[in-house]
């Protein structure tokens, strides 16, 4: 018999998984078969009949003649979780065969998980930094399910956003949606079998250790349960966390209110996430000194110093949870300080000089080099080097720190060089000071000189002979030695040629400058510098009087002009009138014209001098005085006279004495005077029949009264030259 001929096992039943309750066939299919078939059930045959009596839910099913001789379970049980063969029995010389061993794997689909001990239908209360435990049970499972825990957003676990302990691999096989953002936590996971004997059924416990933080407030944690039965679904028991935490403090600063540099203000808000936020207290330090407990939020600090840069403000916050500090460091934006002290070198010709200047500012500053009273920068950076020092490198050197948006500090430092004085003395160093004369010169070079001397037009100055006049004084300072020569109540006589010399060990060294009147110019530069006003507005101010002074000359000019033009003009009316006269001597031959010329002559622009003679109060009238004589000194000299000569007026009589002579005064100019008996020409017509004076106008002439001369011994003498006339003064107590 070959190998062909053989009965023998084509296929036998392979491992398979079934649920509860549910119906399975087993494979078993056999060729030239010639002994019986029958199936194994862990070692114990169940017979060759395809209706199995002691299994009812057992039976052999498919075609005989293909030799199928399948097992079918229906209604499956727990008991059918077994190990299962398919047997052919050996006959006629044919040996028998048995497949290899099947598991049946029965399952039983677990309950949801659900939480032990507590209702999950409220909030868990915990504390953000101390654990808390959860427990999570899974019943009815075969095997028991397998328990993972998450936190989510959401109470169904469709937004996972932490894994806990190693649930990340317990899902794997899941239908749990994965991504980048979802971490896994630490947490300590205990879990626990429990087998119910009657049932043999499984129920897994899980317990869950986990210390919460601020951000699972208002999250959910969930128990997930997966199973061979839920085919890659999980079922879930979820709970919302209430958390509650100390106060999280962070400290802003106000930018719309702040202005964080020297001088300005820092405006600090304490910005503050608690839970619970109810009777929240907030303390602020400053450099760990309490400066505020009255529960502000806000903290303003004003008037800011450079000496505050840096300085620690904290904000310290405390609830029924516990408390908790913010910091904060005060970046103070400040204007530049200069360290270091002026220096002062003192270098042999050919030698090397360093100087070095330190400075603090936020930010940090910049510094230059500079000669004193320039602004070309020599060099930057905090050294200065100067090599082969010459006489020309002698002098101030500015140190210059800048910081954007304050003003610049700066120091100055002097170099000197080793040797004979070297003078400056010049015509800016020369000044006036009220009435006195001071001169400066300084001196540099070392070492100073002892003395140093003044010498005038060539001459030194003798302080001792000066009756204090003249005085020295000699100051050291940084530069070298300033000496100041101050002439006091200085005349003409003490300006020129001054000089200023100096001597020390290494030779002498002078320098001479003029000292000049002070014009206008240096007057208002002295103004200037003594009153700190610019000299253009001085000499604005100084333009401006002297154009209102000129105008207000003009405007008196004018009116004068004008009063003038109307007092000659003026008419009296015949009617008598008592007025008041004012005796009045006239001195000058340019009043002759006006009292005798025949035409009127523009002589306002003429200043005219008056002399006054006192009316006796015993005599108020002066009709008992005896006339005066009048000699006659008239002369042929002034052009403007009379036409027909002033002999037309002269008298040779010694004796003849004026007299006034009243005609009309309509003709704007003073009633002349005549000598007695010879009235002027063309004044008086003629002698009417009564031998009185008539005039051309018809008028009799007025009564007349004796004249008074004004006594030269009280006017003085006259005011003119000798060729001028003085008119005779006259009074009237009527008119």
């Amino acid at each position: 018999m070959t190998n062909a001929q053989r009965q023998r096992i084509v296929q036998g039943p392979s491992n398979t998984t079934a649920r509860l309750n549910e119906t399975v066939v087993l494979k078993c299919q056999v060729e030239n078969q010639v002994g019986a078939v029958q199936w194994i059930k862990n070692g114990y045959g169940l017979g060759s009949y395809r209706e199995i009596p002691l299994f009812p839910r057992y039976s052999m099913v498919g075609s005989a003649s293909l030799g199928e001789y399948n097992l079918r379970i229906v209604n499956i049980s727990l008991e059918d979780d077994d190990v299962f063969e398919c047997q052919i029995e050996t006959a006629q010389e044919n040996p028998g065969q048995i497949s290899k061993p099947a598991k049946l794997n029965v399952i039983a689909e677990p309950q949801a998980p659900y939480f032990v001990g507590m209702d999950n239908s409220k909030p868990v209360t915990v504390v953000e930094g101390k654990a808390f435990e959860l427990a999570c049970r899974s019943d009815g499972g075969k095997p028991a399910a397998k328990l993972a825990w998450v936190i989510s957003k959401d109470a169904g676990g469709r937004e996972i956003i932490n894994w806990l302990g190693n649930s990340a691999q317990i899902l794997q096989n899941t239908k749990i949606p994965r991504n980048s953002k979802q971490f896994q936590y630490e947490a300590k996971v205990a879990e626990s079998i429990l087998l119910d004997e009657d049932s043999s059924l499984e129920s897994i416990v899980s317990n869950l250790t986990f210390v919460p933080t601020q951000t699972e407030d208002g999250r959910y944690i969930i128990c997930l349960a997966t199973h061979d039965t839920y085919g890659g679904a999980v079922k879930h028991a979820s709970v919302a966390m209430d958390v509650s935490y100390p106060p999280k403090a962070t400290i802003r600063v106000d930018e719309t209110r702040s202005l964080i540099r020297e001088s300005g203000q820092a405006v600090l808000i304490c910005q503050i996430d608690a839970k619970p936020k109810t009777d929240l207290s907030v303390y602020w330090y400053r450099n760990d000194r309490i400066v505020a407990s009255n529960n502000s939020r806000t903290l303003v600090i004003a008037n800011l110093r450079m000496e505050d840069h840096l300085s620690k403000i904290s904000c310290r916050v405390r609830n029924a949870v516990g408390d908790s500090e913010a910091l904060y460091h005060l970046n103070i934006a400040f204007g530049p300080r200069i360290m270091s002290s002026p220096q002062t070198k003192d270098v042999q010709r050919g030698g090397t000089v360093t100087f070095h200047c330190e400075a603090l500012g936020n930010p940090e500053p910049e510094i230059h080099w500079a000669r004193k009273g320039t602004d070309d920068v020599i060099s930057k950076g905090k050294f200065l080097n100067i090599d082969n020092v010459q006489p020309y490198h002698v002098g101030q050197y500015d140190c210059v720190a800048n910081v954007d948006g304050f003003a610049p500090a700066k120091i100055t430092n002097y170099l000197h060089l080793k040797g004979a004085p070297m003078v400056q003395f010049t015509r800016n160093m020369i000044r006036r000071e009220g009435d006195n004369l001071v001169l400066t010169c300084e001196v540099r070079g070392k070492p100073f000189p002892k003395h140093i001397n003044w010498l005038h037009e060539g001459k030194i100055l003798k302080f001792e002979e000066s009756g204090g006049r003249y005085q020295s004084q000699d100051v050291h300072r940084d530069f070298g030695m300033e000496s100041k020569l101050t002439i006091l109540k200085a005349t003409s006589i003490d300006y020129g040629l001054y000089n200023c010399t100096a001597q020390n060990e290494h030779g002498a060294g002078s320098m001479a400058a003029i000292a000049e009147e002070v014009g206008i110019l240096d007057q208002l530069q002295n103004l200037q510098i003594i009153a700190g006003i610019p000299a253009t507005v001085l000499l604005t101010i100084l333009t401006a009087v002297i154009c209102i002074g000129l105008l207000a000359y003009l405007l008196f000019y004018v009116c004068r002009k004008i009063c003038s033009n109307k007092n000659k003009g003026t008419r009296f009316s015949d009617e008598h009138s008592d007025v008041t006269i004012k005796c009045e001597a006239l001195d000058g031959a340019h009043f002759y014209p006006d009292m005798y010329g025949r035409t009127e002559m523009d002589t306002s622009d003429i200043i005219i001098t008056k002399d006054y003679v006192s009316v006796p109060q015993n005599n108020p009238d002066l009709d008992f005085l005896p006339p005066p004589h009048f000699v006659d000194t008239f002369h042929h000299q002034r052009h403007y006279l009379n036409p027909h000569g002033i002999s037309d007026y002269a008298h040779s009589d010694t004796s003849a004495r004026f007299e006034p002579s009243y005609g009309s005064f309509t003709s704007g100019h003073s009633t002349p005077a005549g000598i007695h008996g010879l009235p002027p020409p063309d004044m008086y017509s003629g002698v009417n029949t009564n031998g009185m004076l008539y005039a051309k106008n018809g008028l009799a002439p007025l009564e007349t009264l004796t004249e008074v001369a004004t006594p030269d011994t009280e006017s003085g003498p006259l005011l003119v030259g000798r060729d001028d006339i003085r008119p005779i003064s006259r009074v009237s107590t009527h008119v």
